[in-house]
């Protein structure tokens, strides 16, 4: 079964220990805002790979 993790409010520090730390086999990360609406100039697109 697949993992979901969200990653809203979360620092790169922390994703990168949750990725560390888990089954990478079948790992979804999701990228999150906290804000709603969010306004463009802050959903930080770029960081999507």
């Amino acid at each position: 079964k697949p993992l979901i993790l969200s990653t809203g409010m979360s620092t790169l520090e922390q994703i990168d220990h949750a990725v560390r730390i888990l089954p990478m086999d079948n790992l979804i990360l999701t990228h999150s805002t906290s804000t709603y609406p969010c306004p463009t100039e802050q959903l930080n697109l770029k960081m999507i790979l």
